[in-house]
């Protein structure tokens, strides 16, 4: 056989392996996106976040309804003690309708900015850093707020509650990923100030956001 007729089966053969592999991508097409959880989720990881020794972090299994009952398609919630008594809760909550669903964070956002007299000249220093920040995730965009809540009871002191709250989008892009803390923390020595809990919310939810993709992963 010539150099010349190797040459053209060669390139025949080569040209047929091609043609199999761009008709298989064609058919295939993209593979859809794992859907998100919060499986593995725990009270091991939220501890993690808490640098005070004495501090001890179960979850909540009585089903709570955030404020304004949005729907989530999973919540966690955690009670975090010291010494026996109750120090602070952290929430984890994948939700797609409500005050922090896709659509409804953006009115929840605009209120909490409200709230906190955004762009007024009476709004404080503290006011101002509870505004929070964006941040991104591998191309999504997030947001760090203090939602400011109607609490339980009658007293001045429950009258309003003060949750600093992360949300972002999930990597499956159907629901929007949250983690809040409640302000029972900004009472008393050795807590942190609102803008030091607006940033472990955020550093939670890049944790919790990595985990949620893990846990589908198999």
């Amino acid at each position: 056989m010539s150099i010349a007729s190797r040459h053209e089966r060669n390139l025949l053969r080569f040209g047929l392996t091609l043609s199999l592999s761009v008709a298989s991508v064609i058919c295939s097409g993209p593979a859809p996106a794992a859907e998100v959880s919060l499986a593995k989720v725990d009270a091991k990881l939220i501890k993690s976040f808490l640098p005070q020794a004495d501090l001890e972090v179960t979850e909540d299994a009585a089903s709570q309804a955030p404020w304004d009952e949005p729907e989530c398609r999973e919540r966690r919630n955690f009670d975090v003690w010291q010494n026996q008594a109750p120090y602070a809760k952290y929430s984890v909550w994948l939700c797609h309708s409500g005050v922090l669903g896709v659509e409804g964070f953006k009115t929840t956002l605009e209120e909490s900015l409200q709230n906190l007299e955004h762009g007024q000249p009476s709004q404080t220093d503290e006011s101002k850093e509870a505004e929070g920040w964006g941040f991104d995730i591998g191309g999504r965009h997030g947001r760090t707020i203090t939602v400011i809540t109607g609490g339980q009871g009658t007293s001045a002191a429950s009258a309003l509650h003060f949750l600093p709250t992360a949300v972002i989008r999930s990597l499956d892009d159907t629901l929007n990923l949250a983690v809040a803390t409640d302000d029972m923390q900004f009472s008393g020595a050795g807590h942190p100030t609102n803008v030091e809990a607006l940033k472990k919310v955020e550093k939670i939810l890049r944790a919790v956001d990595a985990l949620s993709h893990a846990a589908v992963a198999r």
